[in-house]
């Protein structure tokens, strides 16, 4: 194993703070920091500033407004009970229009949780002045803050209008061929005078952590596509913010936004030392596992950030393809949520996959697959792990289901499993599956969150041990990607049913421009979705059965139909539009793709990462009846059209 960056330690924000407080030499001044730290560390280390004769106040330079609502929501209900509120967000020509309407989630769902019948209005501001009620977070009304970036909240109650102001500190920042306006630390000191002294950027503790990680990355001697390593593990454990809100699956987490920007900035660096195009999915540096935790310090305490980046050298060569024997055990590591990665696979049947409350473990995956009935189709991994698919050949138009693509996205592959076991049991149908494709992401996903985080979306997971995703792999060495291949190939399927899923809360990567690079779309909850991608002159095909699978899915499944309600009403709140048109209550997205691949290809996305107990049943349940769905209409209407 080769160290790239030695075990290091990085001063805690408190540290950081008296460090620059030190310097400053401005006594009696009120000194404020923004930090991406939580409130309960925050205001230990005023008490203790404060004991050493300071004026500071720390503020969370992470989703300051949602941050600041939290911390004075008995404040804002001093004067009574909010009836209306009226949000004015600013904007900026490096960040998207809407960036801080959406950075405002989940205000609309907080709002409609804590004053039930408040109305919620986003404009872009700024507002007119009012009176406020409520003290202004950061306010400075000197010339020096006039431009910063700022929301105004409008607030309407029974003892009169409000309002509140609060400071949102970002930057510019250039990122290999990109400009983006990121959230960041600030440091403001203003003279008792109310003269505004300084006003600017100031590097955090969580700033710093990833810049370290990048630098030491950066720094080694790689060159070309790769892979460069098996795997690159970054360790960092953080004092920062971990905060499970009162509606739905939303979190704040500052963790877990550092392993989506470590993962997905080394990403784009690595597909740029590959001299490949931006977002480029054929990238294989190996697989990148930033292991992150948020280390909560308590009363009184001094917590340290550390970092330990290694890799390991780089895959061997894996063993021929082929089938395994009769007990299936998984490779080291793929274990799920304490069941030992190494015991013998079990085949689940129809009643035990329904009740399913967790992923299942890889063995009863791979167990469960080879007890379907037909022919056999096995590839191994980078890593040597089995790939398996079944075909059974029947009278009826052919349909592949695929799950497990990106392997954080668990609720497919019970869903594969499951709609596998009814379709074959007709013994007309022409069937092949393969339920898990990318089981060493799914070993990672595991690890990943027994030893981090299990409500974490862990996009390490994704792809593959090489890095790429499975589906824009080249033919060259296509190790498990054969499998789906091979099935297409030898069925002649028309249509390939592939269960995928997204992130069940907000995905925000807070020191690049905040939304998900090449993800946007993405960044906030939408519900069940349902995609079709079709060859030329199948589109109304597709069309047709989209509809159909959403309506018989909502009449199947009427959980989905509040569940999609409350996720596109607060999607559109904050986004401003839903984009797609609606069958139901189900965003239906229908492109034309002119490349190989089946006539039709309905791509399921249920927010299911990471969800457990009877949120993964509901989400498994969901997709087992599009699947389902999907195969029985096909078969009833793709003959008029092969």
């Amino acid at each position: 194993m080769a160290t790239v960056l030695p075990r290091s330690t990085v001063p805690s924000a408190a540290e950081l703070v008296l460090q620059t407080l030190a310097r400053s030499g401005a006594e009696g001044a009120m000194h404020e920091f923004w930090l991406f730290a939580g409130e309960p560390r925050r205001r230990a280390t005023e008490r203790e500033l404060a004991a050493a004769g300071w004026h500071v106040r720390l503020h969370s330079a992470f989703k300051p407004l949602v941050s600041e609502l939290l911390e004075r929501r008995a404040e804002v209900e001093r004067f009574g009970i909010p009836t209306a509120f009226t949000v004015a967000y600013p904007t900026h020509p490096a960040a998207a229009a809407n960036r801080f309407r959406l950075e405002a989630y989940p205000l609309s769902r907080l709002v409609e949780r804590w004053w039930p019948g408040a109305s919620l209005t986003f404009a872009r501001g700024p507002l007119p002045s009012a009176a406020s009620h409520v003290p202004p977070s950061g306010a400075a009304h000197s010339p020096a803050a006039t431009s910063e970036l700022r929301y105004t909240v409008r607030i309407v109650r029974p003892g009169g209008e409000g309002a509140l102001d609060v400071f949102a500190p970002n930057r510019v920042v250039r990122m290999l061929d990109r400009e983006a306006l990121t959230p960041c630390g600030w440091w403001r000191v203003t003279l008792p005078d109310g003269t505004v002294a300084r006003s600017e950027p100031w590097e955090t503790d969580y700033e710093r952590l990833y810049r370290l990680v990048l630098e030491a990355v950066v720094a080694q001697p790689w060159s070309g596509r790769g892979p460069h390593f098996d795997q690159l593990r970054i360790e960092v454990e953080h004092d920062g913010i971990e905060l499970r809100l009162p509606v739905g699956h939303d979190r704040l987490d500052t963790a877990e936004a550092l392993h989506e920007e470590l993962y997905f900035s080394l990403l784009e660096r690595f597909t740029r030392l590959a001299d490949l195009p931006d977002g480029d999915r054929r990238l294989q540096p190996g697989q990148i596992v930033p292991l992150v935790r948020n280390v909560i310090g308590g009363k009184n305490t001094v917590s340290v950030a550390t970092v330990r980046v290694s890799a390991r050298e780089k895959p061997s060569a894996p063993s021929p393809p082929g089938r395994t024997g009769g007990s299936v055990r998984a490779a080291a590591g793929a274990g799920r949520r304490g069941v030992a990665a190494d015991r013998p696979g079990r085949a689940l049947g129809p009643e035990e996959l329904a009740r399913l409350r967790e992923a299942p473990t890889e063995p009863d995956v791979l167990a469960t697959v080879l007890d379907l009935p037909g022919e056999r189709l096995s590839e191994r991994t980078a890593r040597g792990r089995m790939v398996h698919g079944v075909w059974r050949p029947g009278t009826r138009p052919a349909v592949i289901l695929n799950g497990g693509q990106h392997a954080n996205e668990t609720s497919g592959v019970v869903g594969a499993l499951r709609a596998a076991r009814e379709l074959i049991a007709d013994p007309d149908a022409g069937v092949g599956v393969v339920a898990l494709e990318n089981p060493d992401g799914y070993a990672l996903h595991a690890e990943l969150c027994a030893r981090v985080h299990a409500e974490h979306m862990h996009h390490a997971a994704r792809y593959s041990a090489l890095g790429d995703d499975l589906e824009h792999r080249s033919d060259e060495a296509p190790f498990e990607s054969a499998v789906r291949r091979r099935l297409m190939a030898k069925s002649g399927a028309g249509l390939l049913v592939n269960l995928h899923g997204y992130p069940a809360h907000e995905w925000v990567r807070p020191l690049t421009g905040y939304l998900p690079h090449k993800f946007e779309w993405w960044a906030v909850p939408q519900g069940f979705i349902l995609i079709a991608r079709y060859q030329p002159g199948f589109g109304e095909l597709a069309e047709r059965l989209l509809r159909v699978v959403a309506r018989e899915v909502q009449e199947a499944v009427p959980a989905l139909v509040a569940f999609n309600t409350e996720q596109l009403a607060a999607y559109a709140a904050h986004a401003g539009k839903l984009l797609f048109p609606l069958e139901g209550g189900v965003p239906l997205v229908l492109s034309e793709v002119k490349r190989p691949g089946p006539a039709v290809q309905v791509i399921t996305e249920y927010p299911d990462e990471t969800v457990h107990g009877r949120e993964f049943v509901l989400a498994h349940e969901v997709q087992y009846r599009a699947a389902v769905a999907a195969a029985r209409e096909w078969w009833e209407t793709a003959v008029e059209w092969l």
